[in-house]
């Protein structure tokens, strides 16, 4: 009986004792939340900070919750110089303290609001490093790191800055950030993974300034040879979003400094109101697959007003299909094919590639690509249907077709084209091309013929082999001042053109087109060599069937003679029997 009581009295004691540390531990829980108590953690929070780092901390105010809420406003950050490094205007993040005390890092809200943050870089380092070094630990320890797996339910970001300079690199960065919202997003590090359910970021801006390009050209057979075609772009980080919407973004690259080029330069890139739309984004080592839903941007002198696309990658080929592209009223769609062979060697282009493209187009729109020079001979066309069905292997192009349509002139091309990267190397070979040559070709050719005038109607179908310093021709002309079968060829020398050539022709009416109204037409087989264009200096010989001279037919003449810009010198043996002769005689041409 003594033993029972005795062991009921110590059963009593504990359960006061019990009661009593409940008791404590609900008057510490409620303590903590008292606002005066999280002030006074507050101030020991930005003077721990403050002594460890060597930096001033200020932190306006820590409130917390053991339900796994906490909220931390006014954050400022300065370095010995006092030179702000870091400011926060708020940031908050709940979550289950029941799954992080388990482990689980499952953060349900995370916020963070006017952000400022700094970075600058010199001869002697970061202006963080000193933060850096105060929270790195004396002792290197060899350890494995585990995968660390943290999921977001909701992501908010608003009105977040930051800039980054280097004397170093002579780089410069500023970013803002309107907003960012995220939902159900998933971070692994092992291996580096991102998934998101969905990702916008909305009001943003991207300035960057580079030092000055380093000497030599950048040729597109180097920018293709140099390309790593991998499906994460060497990120070595994975990604798979749902739903990615970017809007309203603006992003800037410029060398050197800071100028709005009037016409596209690589060196100085602005594109404002980007608006992207995707979904069903992955991306890995080994794979990249996206949808682009739309895509809208402005350039200084283009504006994309649509744009979208199915795109698949792999380590050894993409796909880009149901590309669509507008731009007022310029459109083009596209389906294109590509393999890269990463066995290619030196003598080889490590790209292979199918395209099926068609489009309509007014070129002036696309002045902002061109140098004016190069637009002079095309900007008076009006809308424009072209279409191109061909392919890309080992520096040689197929063309399978091309064809062209201004308007009221026409082009069809089809052969086969090589080191079409090289246009110092260009050849082709069986190049077949039909024209109808209507006012807007006349007035692109007008400056490569010097005073040749152009017949109303002009069709052509040549076959060509060659390169761009010697051209074969093989094909015939028919137009409303006669024509003609040729074969020879023809060497390209600035306005100019080297020629060497076999003419048969019918009902030719060279008074139409050298401006000499007292010659008629003529049926003739001729050879012509030298130098015709802006500057003429050639020399014709062959025979003559029929030739009208002052509206008398004459028959059988054999001549040769010589053409410039200013005179005609002429040597011909007349047998028709009504006007047998010999005739050598020199004429002075009308300039134009």
């Amino acid at each position: 009986m003594h033993v029972r009581s005795k062991l009921i009295r110590v059963l009593k004691f504990l359960g006061k004792a019990l009661v009593g540390l409940l008791l404590v531990f609900i008057m510490l829980i409620l303590l903590i939340h008292v606002p005066a108590v999280q002030k006074i953690i507050t101030r020991k929070a930005a003077g721990f900070l403050s002594a460890k780092t060597q930096a001033t901390v200020a932190i306006e105010r820590i409130r917390f919750s053991l339900r796994g809420s906490l909220v931390i406003e006014g954050v400022n950050v300065q370095d010995a110089a006092h030179d702000e490094i870091l400011a926060i205007g708020s940031m908050e993040a709940s979550a289950n303290i029941f799954n992080l005390l388990k482990g689980k890092y499952i953060i349900d809200q995370i916020s963070m609001k006017d952000v400022r943050a700094q970075l600058i870089e010199n001869e002697q380092g970061l202006n963080i490093q000193f933060i850096l070094d105060a929270f790195q630990s004396p002792k290197k320890k060899e350890t494995t790191s585990n995968a660390v797996n943290i999921e977001f339910k909701k992501v908010m970001f608003e009105h977040i800055a930051f800039s980054y300079s280097s004397t170093v690199s002579e780089t410069s960065l500023d970013a803002k950030l309107g907003e960012f919202f995220g939902e159900n997003i998933d971070f692994n590090s092992n291996p580096l993974m991102l998934k998101a359910a969905t990702i916008s970021l909305q009001h943003a801006s991207v300035n960057v300034l580079s030092p000055e390009q380093a000497p030599g050209l950048i040729t597109t057979d180097t920018i293709i040879r140099k390309t790593n075609f991998t499906p994460d772009f060497e990120l070595g980080m994975g990604l798979e979003i749902a739903a990615l919407e970017i809007g309203d973004t603006d992003f800037s690259f410029h060398r050197h400094e800071k100028v709005t080029s009037p016409k596209f330069d690589a060196n100085h890139v602005d594109m404002a109101e980007i608006n992207i739309s995707t979904k069903n984004l992955l991306m890995g080592v080994d794979t990249l697959d996206v949808v682009v839903n739309a895509l809208s941007v402005k350039m200084p002198g283009f504006e994309i007003s649509d744009s979208k696309a199915n795109l698949q990658m792999n380590k050894n080929g993409f796909e880009l299909s149901g590309f669509q592209l507008a731009s007022g009223t310029n459109t083009l769609q596209a389906d294109l094919k590509g393999w890269y062979d990463r066995e290619a060697t030196d003598t080889k282009d490590p790209l292979k590639i199918e395209i099926d493209a068609q489009g309509r187009i007014k070129p002036v729109d696309l002045a902002y690509f061109f140098f004016d020079d190069q637009m002079d001979y095309v900007a008076h066309w009006d809308t424009t249907t072209l279409s191109l069905v061909g392919s890309y292997r080992y520096r040689e192009g197929i063309i399978e077709t091309l064809k062209l349509n201004t308007g009221n002139s026409q082009l069809d091309v089809a052969g086969t084209l090589g080191e079409i990267l090289d246009i110092e190397k260009l050849r082709w070979n069986n190049l077949v091309i039909q024209a109808s040559i209507g006012a807007d070709f006349k007035r692109t050719i007008k400056p490569f013929l010097g005073d040749v005038q152009m017949p109303p109607k002009v069709n052509f179908q040549m076959n060509s082999s060659g390169t761009l310093k010697a051209i074969t021709l093989d094909g015939n002309v028919n137009t409303s001042w006669g024509n003609a079968i040729m074969k020879g060829v023809v060497a390209p020398k600035g306005d100019n053109f080297n020629i060497d050539i076999d003419l048969t022709g019918e009902n030719i009416d060279p008074g139409a087109w050298i401006d000499v109204p007292w010659l008629g037409n003529i049926d003739l087989k001729a050879s012509a060599k030298g130098m015709v264009g802006k500057y003429q200096d050639a020399t014709i010989e062959g025979f003559i069937s029929t030739i009208g001279i002052l509206d008398q037919p004459i028959h059988d003449i054999t001549f040769q003679g010589n053409i410039t810009n200013d005179s005609l010198h002429t040597d011909l043996t007349i047998e028709d029997p009504s006007y047998k002769s010999h005739i050598i005689a020199a004429f002075r041409l009308q300039s134009q």
